[in-house]
This record gives C-alpha cells, sequence and structure tokens, in this order.
C-alpha cells in the first residue's frame, strides 16, 4: 500500500505536470468544473489521482504527464495579450509558440502595452515556484516614467505602499543613464508580480508609466532577442533557473548580501575570542602583569600599567619619587619651584576661619561667623562690613542743559 500511495499525485500537481497551467491556474479549472476523473466531475483541490490508472480530462481532452520539461524564453511584443486565447479577438501567445513543443503555458503575465521577457513551459511545479513571492525569484524591469521623481519618492516606492490594502514589498530602484530631458529611465528589482503593480506604484507619486520592459527573470536574461522572437532554454540556463525556483541563496531587494567570514576573521574553538598565550611566548601589554612601553621603543613604564584599588599609596618600591597629592599627608607646591602651602590640604574640613596668614583682611561674607544683609537694600547688620551702592546715585542729576537761544 505504500508504494501505491506514494505514486499518487493531487489533481492540481497532476494539472500542472501535464501542461495545463499551472498551479494556480489549475486550481481555477477545478473549481469551474472542468476537470472529471473518471467520468465524474471533481471540485475538490485535495482530490489525489493515479497517473497510470485514473483517466484525467480538462474539457472533454485526456491528459498525460509530459516526461520531459521544456522551457522556452519569449519576447513579448507591445499589444499583445499574454494568454493563449483572448474572447475579444485580440493578437495573443498562440501563434507565437514554438511548433514542437506540446502543453506548454506563459509563466506569469505582462500587460497589453508591455514588452520584454515570458517563459513559456510545461512543468507547472516549476512555474508556481517561479512566479510565488515564498521563493524570492527576481524580475529585473527597466521602466520610462513622465518626469523625473524625487529622491523621497522613490524611498516611499522602495519601502513598499499599500495596493488593494496590502502592502507591496520592498524593491530595488536605480535610474540609468539616459539622453531623455523630460523623462526618466529607471531599473527596479522586485519579487512579487501583482496586476499592473509597477504602473499603479508610480501612479501614487504621479509619475505615470510611459514604457515598460522585463529584461530578466533569475538566471534568464532576454538579451539582443527581438520582439516576437523564442528561443529553447540551455541545459545551463534551465538548471540555474530549477536553482533559483528553489529559493536557496535568494535574498530580498534593499537586503545587502551576506559577508562571508574571513579566515583570519574566524573564533577559536570554545567562544574565547583571544587564545591564551603560546609557551614560549614574551608577555604582551595586554597580558596580566605585563609593563607596557610609554612609547614605541622607550623605556618601559615603572609599576603596574593600570591602577587598582590594591595600588600603595606611597610606592615603596620607589623611594626616589617624590609623593603626590593622592598620598595620605602630602602637600602640593602652590606654582612649581615655589614654597609649599601653609595649613591643611585642600579639600580638609580643618580651614581656620579668620586666616591668620592676612591678620589685617576683614572677614567676607562668606567666612565663617560673617553676617550678610537681611535684605536686599536693607539697613546692614551690626558688625557686617559697609559697601558702596553700585549704579548711578539716586536723585536729580546736578547740571541741567540750557535752552538753545
Amino acid at each position: 500500500m505504500a508504494p501505491e500511495k506514494a505514486s499518487r499525485l493531487r489533481l492540481n500537481q497532476f494539472l500542472a505536470r501535464s501542461g495545463a497551467g499551472s498551479r494556480r491556474g489549475a486550481e481555477d479549472l477545478i473549481r469551474e468544473g472542468r476537470v472529471t476523473v473518471n467520468g465524474q466531475t471533481v471540485t475538490d483541490l485535495a482530490t489525489l489521482v493515479d497517473p497510470s490508472r485514473d483517466s484525467v480530462k480538462v474539457d472533454g481532452q485526456r491528459l498525460h504527464p509530459s516526461e520531459r520539461t521544456s522551457c522556452y524564453a519569449l519576447y513579448k511584443p507591445k499589444e499583445v495579450v499574454s494568454t493563449l486565447e483572448d474572447p475579444e479577438g485580440r493578437p495573443c501567445l498562440r501563434g507565437l509558440m514554438p511548433r514542437d513543443a506540446r502543453g506548454l503555458f506563459p509563466v506569469g503575465r505582462l500587460d497589453y502595452h508591455s514588452e520584454g521577457l515570458l517563459l513559456l513551459t510545461n512543468d507547472g511545479d516549476l512555474g508556481f515556484r517561479l512566479l510565488h513571492p515564498r521563493f524570492k525569484v527576481a524580475k529585473v524591469y527597466q521602466v520610462k516614467v513622465k518626469g523625473s521623481p524625487s529622491p523621497e519618492a522613490l524611498n516611499r516606492l522602495r519601502r513598499g505602499v499599500v495596493l488593494e490594502g496590502r502592502r507591496t514589498l520592498p524593491v530595488d530602484i536605480r535610474r540609468m543613464p539616459s539622453r531623455e530631458t523630460h523623462h526618466t529611465w529607471l531599473e527596479i528589482t522586485m519579487m512579487e508580480g501583482r496586476k499592473n503593480q509597477l504602473r499603479e506604484m508610480f501612479f501614487r507619486i504621479e509619475h505615470p508609466v510611459i514604457k515598460l520592459k522585463r529584461v530578466a527573470m533569475g538566471p534568464v536574461r532576454l538579451g539582443k532577442m527581438n520582439p516576437g522572437e523564442v528561443r529553447a532554454l540551455s541545459p545551463e540556463e534551465l538548471t540555474a533557473l530549477r536553482e533559483a525556483a528553489s529559493g536557496a541563496g535568494n535574498r530580498e531587494p534593499g537586503t545587502p548580501p551576506a559577508r562571508p567570514r574571513g579566515p583570519g576573521r574566524a573564533r577559536p574553538a570554545g567562544g574565547d575570542r583571544r587564545p591564551d598565550a603560546k609557551p614560549g611566548r614574551p608577555p604582551g601589554p595586554r597580558d596580566a602583569g605585563a609593563h607596557g612601553h610609554s612609547k614605541p621603543g622607550g623605556p618601559p613604564r615603572k609599576g603596574p600599567q593600570r591602577w587598582s584599588p590594591d595600588q600603595p599609596a606611597s610606592f615603596p618600591d620607589q623611594p626616589g619619587r617624590a609623593a603626590r597629592s593622592r598620598d595620605g599627608a602630602a602637600h602640593r607646591d602652590s606654582k612649581p619651584g615655589g614654597p609649599s602651602r601653609k595649613g591643611p590640604p585642600r579639600g580638609s574640613s580643618g580651614r581656620p576661619a579668620s586666616f591668620p596668614d592676612r591678620s589685617g583682611r576683614p572677614p567676607r561674607p562668606g567666612d565663617a561667623g560673617a553676617r550678610r544683609r537681611s535684605k536686599p537694600g536693607g539697613p546692614p547688620r551690626k558688625g557686617a562690613p559697609t559697601r558702596k551702592p553700585r549704579g548711578r546715585p539716586s536723585g536729580k542729576p546736578t547740571h541741567t542743559k540750557e535752552p538753545r537761544p
């Protein structure tokens, strides 16, 4: 029973492999009731079929899964519908299909007024992967827009805009060199492809699209093909296309590629960024207990390289060094080479209030025991020093200006 279950496929997958369309197109055929299995109409998407036993028909025509994958590149001209049939009678892709291929369908669409690369294949699974944004297959377009969009407007499109209630995915936009004076050529790389998405995006920033051309889809490029020309993909292109459709190595627009870690940047085993010193190596300046040099080639510094709380204050290992202000009872000089200051060092609480070395100076308001004025402009308190009032003296001026004769 296990091999029999393994050979069965979902109905939409069978239709895609048979060339009836992509997976989404096959689901539409099932919902519309156009698919029959062994003579019975099926509308359930979860139906399983056996390709070797079951008879599957679409519109009365029996389908057989294709054993060989075919893929072609087509240059779709302007004013051509990207379908195999058109009820309005407009030109479609039926007349551009290669004659020796069977079961081909277009991968995605280009609108009626657009041109460029369009892939044709009979592998529905491959077509589904090329179109779904989850697999991040890049599509490159060259767009000519009216006017010159500002950098702020282009950044808005790069981040994404809301179309029909859903925000678009980020895109890459690059200006192309052109001789146009009133219009701008842009190259846009995007992952998704909604209906008329680029035209709607540039319409939002008031720079409508004049021309639109798709030049690449994954690793396949349009190159020097002419409008209406079709060619089969080479085995190398088909292999690269399948690899791109798998989603491996693809990145979203706007994100930089990952930089590989160089051989010199690899971390050592165990997670330590700095391995232990090798035996026989002289200690470096960052090793514990090493003494660094003050200058390259100069004499080594005395004592440890960095100060620590365990460092002694008097430095007994350096008898010739003078005591510093951080030492216990050391006094700093007022000037280099001058006499030492009298009294306790700065920052001590034993500073005298009357300054015995300046006996002739009266006490200031900031000294201990001095009295200040009770209010600004009021009479001074007893014992407080008197000061002359600042500013102009009160009263009328002593001289007057004589009138002119």
